[in-house]
């Protein structure tokens, strides 16, 4: 290593998505990353930083290991999706623990999208890593709002060239150290074949990802307003 990486290894927006009915998904609405650690400086190059809002997928023993406290105006919300997915769980099997997440997503979803539609600015979703609990909420958030199957793949197939500098990330701030012992190779990969089972299921259920949500008991009303704020055409993008 060269110095300890100093911001997020793993964050990206997920404006320009293309939607299945033409159009790009908005920037500046949902953000997604690993998670943050005392001591980060870096400013990331986004539209606006930072967030109006943050939800935080892990739990509570990950979050309280290394406390990170945002500035003054961002509000943080915790929300525990899935502690198989933690890193020192060592999930081998990353489509099956994914669809675990969906099999208890009557636990999550409806907070999940109550939570993105309330901030009138960005809202950062993340985990450890930002891909295994980040990647299936986002999926879900994703395909819900009508982004196009092949471009919820892609954005989660991003993580992979990440995963190196997290990895070093990881090391520098202490959550692993050169004792630990190695986490499976499954886990420091993002493959489509991950996610795409995910994506199957969503989309293949009756009435697609957005009736999916609502059978979770997210309200009709509140999938609505995330639809029409991810969707909003204002950017002057089209899809390729």
């Amino acid at each position: 290593m060269t110095g300890r990486p100093q911001g997020l290894a793993n964050l990206r927006d997920v404006g320009g998505l293309p939607l299945v009915g033409g159009g790009v998904t908005a920037d500046g609405v949902l953000y997604r990353a690993d998670a943050p650690y005392p001591g980060d400086r870096a400013v990331p190059e986004l539209a606006a930083w930072p967030p109006a809002s943050i939800l935080d997928l892990r739990g509570a023993r990950e979050r309280v290991r290394f406390p990170f406290v945002w500035p003054a105006g961002t509000d943080s919300h915790h929300l525990p999706v899935h502690s198989a997915a933690a890193p020192d769980a060592q999930p081998r099997d990353l489509p099956a623990v994914y669809l675990r997440m969906l099999d208890g997503a009557d636990a999550w979803a409806p907070a999940l999208l109550d939570h993105v539609t309330r901030p009138a600015g960005p809202v950062l979703l993340h985990c450890t890593a930002g891909k295994d609990r980040t990647g299936v909420a986002v999926a879900v958030l994703l395909l819900a709002a009508g982004v196009r199957s092949d471009a919820v793949v892609a954005d989660y197939v991003r993580s992979d060239e990440t995963l190196p500098a997290l990895h070093d990330r990881w090391l520098s701030v202490g959550v692993r150290t050169a004792q630990s012992p190695p986490l499976p190779e499954e886990y420091m990969r993002a493959p489509a074949a991950a996610i795409e089972p995910i994506v199957e299921r969503l989309t293949e259920s009756r009435g697609g990802a957005a009736q999916w949500v609502l059978e979770r008991g997210v309200d009709r009303a509140v999938l609505e307003r995330w639809q029409a704020r991810l969707t909003a055409r204002d950017q002057g993008r089209s899809a390729e």
